[in-house]
């Protein structure tokens, strides 16, 4: 499960990277200024970082967003709902009136009028794979990882996806006992794959013995470890182009997951 899962990532970070339009992809995220357009003149980063002029937004998986603009010391934040539909963001702040953002390519655009903003998405922000904002946690014996737990989406190149997101009609499922782990996968059609997964207990987490992927891709580690919400985070690196791509698996006590019904 966890070799089909990864293998479904890399399509879809490779779609992410060759397919010029995002209108159909997640948006969630954080997304920071990259230049203003106002006629002929172009404001790029190198001016406006000269004007310490910034503007972060970021959209949440719970549909909720919050805008920080600032020039210098002047600081203006709002926050609110947000929605998509096609190729249009729709932002709703609290106490005023809903405006749109365009999605282009990889870019977002606000046009205002006398000038045209640029946003692009901020790689380097960790967006929070689950609602809330949880914190990993240094576990002091193996057995606080022992449980069992859903996988509930992917942290990948700042998106954070549901397995709905990816197409996969699956229900993962992991048992942790001393350590070790067994991964249940139990797909829409019935058919249900199970795969062991051996760890040891380093530094507080669990590190997963190498996990041969296959086609070129290598061994893959997984570094799972306990947030202090009693959810677990699974972090690997995906290896593409002379690159690494981050990913990190959400897994969620059962007991805190609603269940399909029967």
């Amino acid at each position: 499960m966890m070799k089909k899962m990864i293998s479904v990532l890399l399509v879809f970070c490779l779609g992410c990277m060759l397919v010029p339009a995002m209108a159909d992809a997640s948006v969630e995220g954080t997304w920071k200024l990259d230049r203003i357009v106002a006629g002929e003149q172009v404001l790029d980063s190198t001016v406006l970082a000269s004007m310490q002029a910034e503007m972060i937004l970021e959209l949440r998986a719970d549909g909720t967003f919050t805008d920080r603009e600032s020039i210098g010391d002047d600081v203006t934040e709002y926050s609110g709902t947000w929605s998509i539909s096609g190729d249009t963001v729709t932002l709703v702040p609290d106490g005023a009136d809903a405006s749109t953002v365009g999605i282009q390519g990889d870019e977002l655009v606000i046009d205002t009028g006398s000038s045209v903003i640029y946003l692009v998405r901020d790689t380097s922000a960790v967006a929070a794979p689950v609602t809330g904002t949880p914190k990993a946690v240094v576990a002091e014996s193996i057995s606080q990882f022992d449980g069992e737990y859903v996988v509930t989406g992917v942290s990948i190149m700042g998106m954070t996806l549901s397995l709905a997101d990816l197409g996969m009609d699956t229900n993962v499922v992991l048992t942790v006992q001393d350590g070790n782990g067994h991964l249940v996968s139990t797909y829409t059609n019935g058919y249900v794959w199970e795969e062991d997964v051996t760890a040891e207990f380093q530094d507080g987490k669990l590190v997963t013995s190498p996990i041969t992927m296959g086609s070129g891709m290598g061994d893959l580690t997984m570094e799972i470890s306990l947030q202090d919400d009693g959810s677990l985070f699974a972090v690997t690196k995906i290896p593409y182009s002379g690159m690494e791509l981050d990913a990190t698996f959400v897994m969620v006590p059962a007991d805190q997951v609603e269940q399909p019904a029967a």
